[in-house]
């Protein structure tokens, strides 16, 4: 049995196949923010700023509901989308 195959024979709750869909959706959500913001420089002269600010504020939303339906399939509801905007922000004014 292959590699491969072995990893989609894993149950969805497998600690692999969460670690994958979240670094997919990492991966996805970063180049998601960064086509905004080199988009709206680029093509509609925004400032840099306000693009970056559009770019983070989509990409990571984006990140979230991918990760909350499709990595950990659970429910989500506005005090925890909320809590995870909180460190979000946090984390990136700490850094």
């Amino acid at each position: 049995m292959s590699l491969l195959s072995r990893f989609h024979a894993l149950p969805p709750d497998h600690i692999l196949v969460q670690a994958s869909k979240f670094l997919g959706t990492g991966v996805i959500a970063a180049l998601l923010d960064y086509a905004l913001y080199v988009g709206l420089v680029a093509l509609v002269a925004w400032p840099p700023t306000l693009a970056k600010g559009v770019g983070l504020l989509v990409g990571t939303t984006f990140s979230y509901v991918l990760n909350v339906r499709w990595t950990f399939q659970a429910q989500s509801n506005a005090r925890v989308f909320w809590r995870f905007w909180f460190v979000t922000l946090g984390s990136g004014g700490l850094s």
